[in-house]
């Protein structure tokens, strides 16, 4: 079985368009399954934090799919350098409507049932809104000191880049070795869509535990 699913993901490799330092798997349940998926912070360069996805910025992420209905797929990618950890979603925005990016972190990575004071809350919409121990806390403002991200409204496809330093997490570099991450993208109203697919955003427990370290 891990021989189909290594096939499986080499194939898709070799087909994608994506650029070639950038891992994608285009089943991430399929990848988990078989080990294949390396749920890691790359270290790469430092990115314009402006809403414009360039490939020689991003080339050196990892990367993840959020299916949000057939058609249309938002896309994610992340990576660390010496203080922050980074994210971009592309895709945000498709036939006049648009989802909203959010970034959980379980800073200390001990992937509880139940949100703890060191897991975060970060969403990115028309304001930038946050919650440690929280969610759902819409304290919203067009700045937070710690982490910056570009707003909407957005040209089309729609894409948010963000930088959380490690500082407001409470994540020290070289001693912090797994952390807690999912991602969701939300309408604020309805719908909800995750990856991991698994993930909960009331539930730490279900987001995926990612190395900090190579």
């Amino acid at each position: 079985m891990k021989k189909i699913f290594l096939l499986m993901a080499i194939s898709f490799l070799v087909s994608s368009n994506a650029p070639s330092a950038i891992t994608i798997f285009d089943d991430s349940k399929a990848a988990e399954a078989s080990g294949l998926f390396d749920h890691s912070f790359p270290f790469g360069k430092t990115p314009v934090i402006d809403g414009v996805l360039k490939a020689d910025e991003w080339a050196d992420a990892a990367s993840a799919f959020i299916d949000v209905e057939e058609g249309w797929r938002v896309k994610v990618f992340y990576k660390r350098h010496a203080s922050n950890l980074y994210f971009a979603f592309s895709d945000l925005k498709n036939k006049g409507r648009e989802r909203y990016p959010e970034i959980m972190i379980d800073a200390k990575g001990d992937r509880g049932a139940s949100w703890g004071g060191d897991d975060w809350w970060l969403h990115i919409s028309y304001n930038d809104c946050e919650g440690k121990g929280r969610y759902n806390v819409w304290n919203c403002t067009p700045a937070k000191p710690g982490w910056k991200a570009n707003n909407f409204p957005l040209p089309d496809p729609g894409t948010v880049e963000a930088e959380v330093s490690y500082e407001k997490l409470g994540i020290t570099p070289g001693v912090s070795k797994m952390i807690g991450l999912a991602f969701n993208v939300t309408d604020t109203r309805s719908d909800y869509d995750y990856w991991p697919a698994s993930a909960r955003l009331a539930d730490p427990s279900s987001w995926a535990a990612v190395k900090l370290s190579d």
